[in-house]
């Protein structure tokens, strides 16, 4: 049976380092395709609605966006045996997108699919120059067994680069960051 991987990439830059950094990832795993069915999520392309404009609905287990991408997106994230999540660092937090679907979990998700999504394996790419202890702190806070192995960090900083061009993932440094820990969590199985 192939093991399912979502991979979401939250900004909303198509191509900037965080679409790259997740076409490099699921390239990465295309290679083992015998083993790995892929799914990718770039929030640059779906449609959603932050929270808001409602009466609580999620409250009582009705989202009154529940037909909206974000949800499928969970649908998609409960079936998945791995969520690798690309995040960018704005201004030193991660970008808005993590946390409007963070919020929309309340809607989207009922019953016991809470604990289901928490035993789901997930591994963080953060991108940016400042903040990534911040970030790591904001993602242990919802995930708590996560470990430092669970998290890449690439900085443009660390090639002189700026990180508006996107293009981090044409550097050999930075494959090569990427290479090893896909390695790892292709060892981990």
């Amino acid at each position: 049976m192939l093991k399912k991987i979502c991979i979401i990439s939250y900004s909303s830059r198509k191509n900037g380092n965080c679409g790259r950094a997740a076409e490099y990832i699921a390239h990465a795993f295309e290679k083992f395709s015998h083993l790995y069915q892929i799914s990718e999520v770039c929030f640059s392309d779906i449609n959603f609605h932050i929270c808001g404009n409602c009466d609580y609905e999620c409250f009582h287990d009705m989202c009154k966006y529940d037909n909206d991408d974000i949800c499928q997106i969970y649908r998609v994230m409960l079936e998945s045996d791995l969520i690798l999540q690309v995040i960018p660092i704005y201004g030193g937090l991660p970008c808005s997108n993590y946390f409007i679907m963070n919020e929309r979990a309340q809607g989207a998700l009922h019953g016991d699919e809470y604990e289901k999504l928490e035993s789901v394996k997930n591994k963080y790419v953060i991108i940016g120059n400042t903040g990534a202890e911040i970030t790591k702190d904001i993602i242990y806070q919802s995930a708590e067994r996560l470990s430092e192995k669970d998290f890449l960090v690439l900085r443009s900083n660390d090639v002189g680069e700026r990180s508006y061009k996107g293009n981090l993932m044409e550097y050999n440094y930075y494959q090569e960051q990427m290479d090893g820990f896909l390695a790892a969590i292709i060892k981990e199985g």
